[in-house]
């Protein structure tokens, strides 16, 4: 799709609009104040300014001026989450204004930039897997079963499909989502020690627009949305214990907040009409439900949200309700 310089200036500034801190809040980035500015875990040379609506990396001098690197919103998702031009504005647009047309003029646009084809961007290279556990994968079920209450048919099964594993050395469980020609393309681990928490992708090579998923039957018309696999993972167990068939509806693991695996899955099932948005029960998961409800709903889409009867997420709720005193009746999953 070819835009004219007043068009890419036009999604630039809008963009641009959107104020930083705000929208890695959203993300669940974890900030740091610094002063009157704010830095991340990962970054403590960066500076974010909430007033300004910019960032400077006092580590990395600019090649071209010499000066400290800094730069716009657009410039933070390209710089620090591996995004492109386009997938920077989208973001950013659909947080601040929840959907945005080029042509203002009234009449009815070219282009919908909300609807933007994922599959328009190159592909990126595939997945570099962690190296697997060549010995025993007791730590992989002590932490999914014992310490996340996971159903063990439910995890042995996603291991069975190669969705799941526990990588060699600092033994992460690690889930993998495949492409239609069995190409790794996104990739994300959880530490299994109880007494440290550790997520992250697997290299810039994972694309978030690949969803971890529960694939479901193709008869069911419905798609339960989550912020982690082990939420996904937590929903299926939910639905084993109470008798219910957990191959039926799918489950969708987004990898945070932003919907891209949605675009992508919803494109290629067009069987399913009703979407449930099962975020957590926090700021950001609460705001990202409500946006994506009236996002999804105006494209005719049955939209629900649920909510965990205890703790922050599905997960929280599933350890509570295993627990041995004061268990609470379980939200149903629709």
């Amino acid at each position: 799709m070819y835009y004219s310089k007043e068009e890419y200036d036009k999604l630039r500034e809008k963009a641009n609009s959107v104020n930083l801190v705000d929208f890695l809040r959203f993300k669940g980035v974890e900030l740091v104040t610094k002063g009157h500015e704010f830095c991340t875990k990962e970054h403590d040379s960066l500076s974010i300014s909430y007033d300004k609506n910019c960032w400077r990396q006092y580590s990395q001098l600019d090649a071209r001026s010499g000066k400290v690197l800094s730069g716009d919103p657009i410039a933070y998702l390209q710089r620090f989450m591996h995004y492109t031009f386009m997938e920077a504005a989208k973001e950013l647009i659909d947080f601040g204004y929840g959907s945005y047309e080029l042509s203002q003029s009234g009449q009815e646009p070219k282009q919908n930039y909300q609807q933007l084809k994922i599959e328009s961007v190159k592909p990126k290279d595939p997945v570099k897997l962690p190296e697997q556990e060549k010995g025993s994968w007791k730590q992989l079920f002590g932490y999914l079963c014992g310490n996340r209450c996971l159903d063990k048919d439910v995890v042995q099964e996603c291991i069975k499909k190669k969705m799941l594993y526990l990588s060699s050395g600092h033994h992460n469980a690690v889930f993998v989502t495949y492409d239609d020609k069995g190409i790794p393309r996104y990739a994300t681990q959880r530490g299994t020690l109880s007494d440290k928490s550790f997520k992250c992708d697997c290299g810039t090579e994972s694309d978030k627009s690949y969803g971890w998923l529960i694939r479901g039957s193709p008869k069911s018309d419905i798609v339960h949305v989550f912020e982690s696999p082990i939420d996904a993972l937590s929903c299926a167990t939910f639905e084993k214990m109470h008798g219910r068939d957990w191959h039926k509806n799918s489950k969708l693991s987004l990898g945070g907040l932003w919907d891209g695996a949605l675009e992508r899955f919803l494109k290629g099932n067009p069987q399913i009409k009703r979407i449930s948005f099962c975020t957590d029960a926090d700021g950001p998961g609460k705001k990202a439900a409500e946006q994506y409800m009236k996002k999804y709903a105006a494209r005719g889409y049955k939209v629900s949200r649920f909510e965990p009867t205890a703790g922050k997420d599905i997960n929280d709720m599933l350890k509570h309700e295993k627990a041995p005193v004061q268990r609470q009746p379980s939200a149903q999953m629709r």
